[in-house]
């Protein structure tokens, strides 16, 4: 387990989080930018981890950048909608910046903008954490 892990799990035990009966929503943010290869892992992979966690949705923050170049394939939007559609997916979300210029920053930024409540993580496409991370959040 990592020194992270065992913090927050350390830290969690005796916390008024846990004892609360209504918890608030863990919104796991994933900015991506030409992942079409790996995103759909990507989400199956946090996927399986929100299934006991109930309280947790995932946001798949896309960006017109992905436009600079001309696509062969689908864009990363297109492959994410495409797949919760088909699986029904109603905790997973696909948000697209509509900037064609900036960072990784805009796209936070503009994913924040429709999230009201709750607490904030952010990984990247590429990012796996501990399996138990989740359920020592809770």
């Amino acid at each position: 387990m990592s020194s992270s892990l065992k913090w927050l799990d350390s830290k969690n035990k005796n916390s008024n989080l846990r004892r609360k009966e209504i918890k608030p929503v863990l919104h796991i943010i994933i900015p991506a930018l030409r992942e079409q290869e790996r995103i759909i892992d990507t989400v199956k992979y946090f996927l399986k981890h929100m299934i006991t966690n109930k309280n947790v949705d995932l946001t798949i923050v896309t960006t017109q950048r992905e436009f600079e170049k001309e696509l062969k394939h689908q864009s990363t939007y297109q492959v994410v909608k495409s797949f919760v559609k088909k699986q029904n997916l109603l905790r997973i979300s696909v948000i697209d910046s509509p900037y064609k210029t900036g960072i990784k920053a805009h796209q936070l930024n503009h994913a924040l903008k429709k999230i009201n409540d709750g607490y904030l993580t952010v990984y990247d496409a590429d990012s796996r954490p501990h399996p138990n991370t989740l359920n020592v959040f809770y």
